[in-house]
């Protein structure tokens, strides 16, 4: 059995590889390749955490992967890291554990940060200028990183945080990565949603903070942060304002999320979900007709993106060594 640590995976994964390897996850489970549970959520409210299980079998595939995420927000109190997980490979035919990732978070943030990347590309519309992102932490910092360097045409770049501190640091280690593209803060998420074309939200908020008070024509929104059954960035009200709204998973949407959460308050029901963002991948279905439709993109991480990210670390660590 091998042990491969995020330095290693790091050294081993390239970025566009492993998001030709999250397109191919998405596409997999739309055209029924996928036998996909959903995951088990451990809430853990006295410890201000939360403990999830996300597994995969795909056909063709030599591996699975069954993934251990937990976050501990009162962690950062303490110097800790708030997220950490361990990906465990095993046989596809024999069920032999062959490697555990100690990824740290690294992976999942790059499978994550791949379908984020993949979301704006295909339904972006084709004009674009200014991006804006809600919730500044690692997934934040690693999704516009790789948007800015993957898909070309957006020169602005507005940020927004409930911390101050957090606003500023993430403008300044940015604008140095990227000084050709102007990084600007917002002081509230109404002027971010007004002055952009995309919108990121990658928070672990429980009450809805995006709320729009009407339809924002050619808007596309790429919601990653909502993930668990008690999360919502997104107001039910903004969902029913969608021309269009679409998911990496219906069924585990209707558990988790904002969609859920519309759901259940009778704002939008399931056949406002107009598909699953392999279905337009794979060109099953159309995603954005034109520049005029407002697009909602809901991703609450599914465990087909682990299954084929975990298995791209175990081959590529085979091939180096």
């Amino acid at each position: 059995m091998l042990k491969i640590n995020k330095k290693q995976l790091r050294e081993i994964i390239d970025p566009s590889t492993a998001m030709a390897e999250i397109e191919k996850s998405f596409v997999a489970f739309s055209t029924g390749k996928v036998i996909l549970p959903l995951p088990l959520v451990f809430d853990l409210p006295k410890n201000n955490g939360e403990i999830c299980i996300k597994t995969a079998l795909v056909e063709g595939l030599p591996t699975y992967t069954v993934k251990i995420v937990s976050v501990f927000k009162s962690n950062e109190n303490v110097g800790l890291p708030t997220l950490t997980a361990v990906m465990n490979i095993f046989d596809s035919a024999t069920g032999k554990l062959l490697a555990v990732l100690n990824e740290e978070g690294w992976l999942t943030a790059l499978r994550t940060a791949c379908a984020g990347v993949l979301v704006d590309r295909y339904f972006r519309k084709k004009l674009v200028s200014n991006i804006g992102v809600a919730g500044l932490g690692v997934q934040a910092k690693f999704l516009i990183k790789m948007i800015l360097e993957q898909n070309k045409g957006y020169k602005k770049v507005c940020a927004w945080d409930i911390r101050q501190e957090k606003i500023l640091a993430f403008i300044n280690e940015m604008q140095k990565q990227f000084p050709e593209v102007i990084f600007s803060s917002c002081p509230n998420i109404d002027e971010l949603t007004e002055e952009s074309d995309t919108i990121l939200t990658a928070t672990p908020a429980k009450e809805p903070f995006l709320i729009l008070n009407g339809r924002r024509p050619g808007l596309t929104i790429i919601a990653i942060g909502a993930d668990m059954p008690d999360k919502c960035e997104i107001s039910p009200q903004s969902y029913a304002k969608a021309d269009k709204i679409f998911v990496d998973s219906i069924e585990s949407n209707l558990v988790l999320g904002g969609i859920a959460k519309s759901l259940k308050q009778g704002k939008i029901f399931e056949k406002n979900i107009a598909g699953e963002i392999g279905e337009v991948f794979c060109g099953a279905k159309q995603g954005r007709i034109n520049d005029n439709e407002f697009i909602i993109v809901s991703l609450v991480g599914v465990g087909v993106q682990d299954s084929f990210i975990g298995n791209l670390a175990y081959k590529s660590f085979l091939d180096r060594k």
